[in-house]
């Protein structure tokens, strides 16, 4: 379902708050809320691309293979594969940081910065949205 321009730009700028709030946490050593962070950042930002979920909220599993199938603006084709493996493994880390009890490291929280870069980096390419301070 789409959305309006305007609630586009408030959940991208929740967008660059997760984003920003995962360098934070980096920088302070709580890696495994940086990872979190990071995942975050990717999830409001795949949402904003594919918008408003046809129910009342989105279930992350669907709503990554709704932004896998492509067809939010980038000309309709699927995503590649190494932004698929980078959401996937974003995902899998949220779980493993905030269910699992497993310990990140400055590497991991890193590589999620960068996973989540990268994603953010695509669609704002695609919509025209700033990424302010993220680059």
């Amino acid at each position: 379902m789409s959305m309006t321009p305007e609630r586009q730009q408030a959940i991208w700028a929740i967008v660059l708050e997760h984003y920003r709030a995962a360098q934070v946490m980096d920088q302070y050593g709580w890696y495994n809320v940086s990872v979190a962070c990071s995942y975050y950042a990717i999830y409001n930002a795949m949402w904003t691309a594919v918008g408003d979920p046809p129910k009342k909220r989105w279930e992350h599993e669907a709503l990554i293979m709704k932004f896998a199938q492509g067809s939010w603006g980038m000309t309709g084709e699927r995503i590649g594969r190494k932004a698929r493996k980078d959401i996937v493994q974003s995902f899998y880390d949220r779980i493993g940081a905030q269910y699992h009890g497993k310990k990140f490291t400055w590497l991991d929280s890193v590589e999620g910065l960068m996973r989540a870069r990268y994603i953010l980096s695509l669609i704002a390419d695609t919509f025209g949205f700033s990424l302010g301070d993220v680059v």
